[in-house]
C-alpha cells in the first residue's frame, strides 16, 4: 500500500507495486490517502486498481464524494481514525444520537463508517475499549441519523490533509 501520495514518486511506486502483484509476490495492493484526483492521475497509468483506499473517515472527516467515486471504482474504503481519537466525545449531536441508541459515541463512530461500507480499524490499547469497538453488530443507524451524523463535517482531522500533496 502506498501510504501518502506526496510526492512525484507515486506513479513509480504504484508501477512498482503492480509489478510485485503480476509476479504474485502480493495478493492485492492499494493505497491510502488518495483522493480522487490522486486516484484520477494513477487511472492515466494504471494497469491494475487498487483494491484498497485507505483515508480518514469520520463524520467530522466525511466527504461524501470521495467515498462515492471510491465505491463507482470498486475500491474498498478503509476508514480510519473513526472515533477521532475522541476529540469528539462531547459532541452534543453525537451524543444525543448514540444515547438512542444505547450505545458510546465510539460504538455509534464505528457503526457509521461501517453503514457507509467501510472497513473500518478503530485503535484502542485497552482492551475493554477494543471488546466495546466490536459489539457494533446489534444495531443499525436509521436512515435519518445517519443523515444528521453526515452533516458533522468540520474537517477535523488526526492526520494531514491529502488534498495538500498534488
Amino acid at each position: 500500500m502506498i501510504h501518502w501520495p506526496k510526492d512525484n514518486a507515486r506513479k513509480e511506486t504504484w508501477k512498482a507495486l503492480e509489478t510485485l502483484y503480476e509476479q504474485k509476490l502480493c495478493r492485492s495492493i492499494g493505497v491510502s490517502n488518495y483522493y480522487q484526483k490522486h486516484l484520477e492521475e494513477l487511472f492515466v497509468s494504471a494497469h491494475v486498481c487498487p483494491a484498497v483506499n485507505q483515508f480518514e473517515l469520520s463524520p467530522f472527516c466525511y466527504m461524501p464524494d470521495e467515498l462515492a467515486f471510491n465505491q463507482r471504482n470498486n475500491i474498498q474504503v478503509e476508514g480510519y481514525a473513526p472515533l477521532v481519537r475522541g476529540w469528539k466525545k462531547d459532541d452534543v449531536t453525537l451524543n444525543e444520537i448514540a444515547e438512542r441508541y444505547g450505545k458510546s459515541t465510539f460504538q455509534l463512530l464505528v457503526r457509521w463508517n461501517i453503514e457507509l461500507g467501510a472497513v473500518t480499524i478503530p485503535k484502542s490499547v485497552k482492551k475493554a475499549r477494543i471488546q466495546e469497538n466490536m459489539e457494533v453488530f446489534d444495531f443499525s443507524i436509521a436512515p435519518d441519523d445517519m443523515q444528521k451524523l453526515s452533516l458533522l463535517y468540520d474537517n477535523t482531522r488526526v492526520a494531514w490533509d491529502p488534498r495538500d500533496f498534488f
